[in-house]
C-alpha cells in the first residue's frame, strides 16, 4: 500500500494515507479525509456538541449526510450555514430525505426568522426568501443501531435565485426598478435587504429621477447621493426613513445618482419604492395624484448650475372637474430665475419681482411646472396635490371653510345645526386628496 507522504509541517496526513488535509480543518466538523479521521473522536474535543459553522458562500453546492456520520463526529448535531448576497432567495431541492420519528431537522433564515421544520413527509423543494440558511441536523440517539442507518439522512442540492433587482446599474436613456419584495407577499419588501443601484448619465443633460409608491417600515432606510465616476466626491441628498419621505421627482447633473436601501433583519416590511429615470429633466410625466418636485442640488448650494427642467402633472381624475394646488415650500431665486406653471386656462410667472403668496391652484388636472435656474441662488421644493372631494354632509352639519374650498391643505370646521356656535370637528385636505377627519354624526336635539 502506497503512503501518502505530507511535505507541509502544517498538514494533516488521513489514517488511510490517501491524502494530506490542511491542519486547520481537522477537528473543524467537516469530512475531508476519505475516512473521516481527521473528525476522529479520539483526535477531537470530546465536549464538542456542535460543529463548527462554515459558511457556504458558492451559489451552488450540495449538502449530504448520514445519521450514522452526524452522530459519530459531532455527538449532537449537525450544522450547515449556507451565506449569499442581499436580496438572493435560496432554493433546497431534497434529492433524499430518510428521517426516523425523533429526527430533527429544520431551517431557519437569519434575515427573517423564517424557521421550517423538516420530517419525512415535508415537500422535496423549497424557496426561501433569505440570503442566510442556517440547516440543523440532530439525529435521535437511541435508534442510530436498529440497522436502518445506511439509509437514514438527507441529500439536498442548493442553489441561489440571485435577485439582480437588488443591485443594478444603469446607462440607458431610461428606466425603472424597484425594492425586492416578498416572496408570498406581493405588497411588501424583504427584510435583510442591502440594496445598491447607480445611475450612469450619458448626455450632456441633467438626470431625471421620480420616485412613486413609496413607503418604509420604521428601522429602514434609503438613501440618495450623487458623485462622480471615481466616488471621489460624493454630495447627499438626503436620508429618509418611514417618517421623512423624498421628494417625488428631482434632477441631477452629476455623472452618478446613487440610490442605497437597506431593511432590517426582521424588518416588517412595506410597500417600499419604485424608481423611474431618464436622461434628461424636460418633460418628466407624474401621475400620481400628489407629488414634491426638487430643484437640482436643492440640498448642496455649492453644487448649483444653471438648468432648464420641466415636469408634465397629470393628475388621476374620472371627469377632469379636479384642481391642483400648487404650495412653494422652500422658494429662492432673483431675476434671472423663473418659475411658470401653465394649464389650458391658466398661466402664472414667478420671479424675484413676481412671487407667490404661498400656493396657487389651478381648476384642471394638468400642468405643466418649468424651473429654469441661472444662478447659484435658486432652490425650489414644490409640493402639489389633487382636490379633495366634497365632503358628505347629513342635515344636521353645518361646514365652513377657513380658506379655499376643498384644495389641498385647505380646513373645514364642521359644526352641529343643535349647537351651531360649538365647533365639533376640524379637518385637513392632505395629499391625495384624503381628508383627515370625517364629518360627525349630529342628531336634531
Amino acid at each position: 500500500m502506497s503512503h501518502h507522504i505530507c511535505v507541509n509541517l502544517d498538514q494533516f496526513r488521513c489514517n488511510d494515507n490517501s491524502q494530506c488535509v490542511p491542519s486547520s480543518v481537522v477537528c473543524d466538523g467537516f469530512k475531508d479525509c476519505p475516512d473521516l479521521s481527521d473528525e476522529d473522536p479520539n483526535l477531537c474535543p470530546s465536549e464538542r456538541t456542535t460543529k463548527k459553522l462554515r459558511a457556504l458562500t458558492a451559489p451552488f453546492g450540495v449538502i449530504s449526510i448520514l445519521a450514522s456520520q452526524c452522530r459519530a463526529t459531532f455527538a449532537a448535531k449537525c450544522e450547515w450555514e449556507i451565506v449569499q448576497s442581499p436580496g438572493a432567495l435560496i432554493r433546497l431541492n431534497f434529492f433524499s430525505l430518510n428521517l426516523d420519528p425523533g429526527d430533527e431537522l429544520h431551517i431557519e433564515g437569519r434575515s427573517t426568522g423564517i424557521r421550517l421544520v423538516l420530517d419525512e413527509s415535508s415537500h422535496q423543494t423549497h424557496l426561501i426568501p433569505d440570503n442566510k440558511l442556517v440547516i440543523t441536523y440532530r439525529p435521535k440517539q437511541n435508534v442510530l443501531q436498529t440497522g436502518n442507518d445506511n439509509l437514514r439522512g438527507f441529500h439536498l442540492q442548493y442553489m441561489t435565485e440571485d435577485d439582480s433587482t437588488c443591485v443594478g446599474r444603469f446607462d440607458s436613456w431610461n428606466g425603472t426598478f424597484s425594492v425586492p419584495l416578498q416572496l408570498y407577499n406581493s405588497k411588501r419588501y424583504r427584510p435583510g435587504l442591502e440594496c445598491k443601484w447607480k445611475i450612469v448619465k450619458n448626455v450632456t443633460d441633467l438626470l431625471a429621477a421620480h420616485i412613486y409608491s413609496y413607503g418604509l417600515a420604521e428601522g429602514d432606510t434609503l438613501k440618495i447621493y450623487e458623485g462622480n465616476e471615481k466616488n471621489e466626491t460624493a454630495m447627499t441628498i438626503g436620508h429618509y426613513d418611514f417618517k421623512n419621505a423624498p421628494p417625488t421627482a428631482f434632477a441631477s447633473h452629476w455623472e452618478i445618482l446613487t440610490f442605497e436601501f437597506t431593511s432590517k433583519n426582521q424588518s416588517s416590511g412595506d410597500i417600499g419604492f419604485t424608481i423611474d429615470f431618464q436622461q434628461s429633466c424636460m418633460n418628466v410625466l407624474l401621475e400620481e395624484s400628489f407629488g414634491r418636485i426638487q430643484s437640482p442640488s436643492f440640498s448642496n448650494p455649492d453644487q448649483r448650475r444653471e438648468f432648464h427642467c420641466s415636469w408634465q402633472i397629470n393628475v388621476p381624475c374620472s371627469d377632469n372637474s379636479c384642481g391642483i394646488t400648487f404650495f412653494f415650500d422652500h422658494l429662492n431665486l432673483t431675476n434671472k430665475d423663473h418659475i411658470s406653471i401653465s394649464s389650458n386656462s391658466d398661466d402664472v410667472f414667478i420671479d424675484a419681482s413676481h412671487l407667490p403668496l404661498l400656493s396657487h391652484r389651478i381648476s384642471e388636472p394638468q400642468a405643466t411646472l418649468l424651473m429654469y435656474g441661472s444662478t447659484p441662488y435658486f432652490a425650489a421644493d414644490i409640493s402639489y396635490s389633487i382636490d379633495c372631494i366634497e365632503p358628505k354632509l347629513s342635515e344636521h352639519v353645518i361646514a365652513q371653510y377657513e380658506t379655499s374650498e376643498r384644495a389641498y391643505r385647505s380646513k373645514v370646521n364642521y359644526y352641529c345645526t343643535a349647537s351651531p356656535n360649538v365647533l365639533s370637528k376640524t379637518a385637513t385636505c392632505d395629499e391625495g386628496g384624503q381628508w383627515t377627519e370625517m364629518p360627525p354624526q349630529c342628531s336634531c336635539e
